[in-house]
């Protein structure tokens, strides 16, 4: 099996995954043209799907705007309070899935998380990338902290300050 039908099959994966948070597997029956009972397996990871399947599956998900749709659903379900979306852990699933589609093979060490309320889209993205996570705290004693960066804005719309916590900064 080449990389490239390799990363189909785990993109497909990955995807089924996030969008059965937001479909039932009795929808993406419907919409895939995949019996429910394999989406079943796949989901759960009791089975992978041959090449075909995942070819057909990929252009039908592609076709029926499946991951835009899902998150017209997210935005709907919070009713315009977007400071909402991280308390629903399928937002994060699909969040992860598109960071990632977007990174591409980028190499991340850290994911950082600029405030606490961001820690669970920091930690999705972290988890999607094998990364390592380091929330920045915005009340804390000097003794937590190595590094404090000033950064003024004339308009102060910038960042004041940065933090970082001494387990996420390396030696050197």
């Amino acid at each position: 099996m080449t990389n490239s039908k390799r990363y189909e099959r785990q993109y497909f994966l990955q995807a089924l995954q996030a969008l059965n948070r937001f479909y039932s597997l009795r929808d993406l029956e419907k919409l895939l043209g995949v019996p429910f009972q394999n989406l079943w397996k796949y989901v759960n990871m009791l089975s992978i799907p041959e090449e075909k399947t995942v070819e057909k599956s990929l252009q039908k998900m592609k076709e029926a705007n499946l991951i835009e749709k899902a998150l017209q659903k997210a935005l709907e379900k919070v009713k315009g309070n977007v400071w909402r979306l991280p308390r629903n852990v399928g937002f994060l699933k699909l969040y992860a899935f598109i960071a990632k589609e977007l990174l591409g093979d980028v190499n991340i060490e850290y994911v950082l998380g600029m405030s606490e309320y961001s820690s669970p889209l920091a930690t999705a993205l972290a988890l999607s990338l094998d990364s390592n996570v380091c929330i920045v705290k915005s009340h804390a004693s000097y003794e937590d902290f190595t590094a404090v960066t000033w950064y003024r804005s004339g308009l102060r719309r910038g960042i004041r300050f940065l933090a970082l916590p001494r387990e996420c900064m390396q030696e050197g």
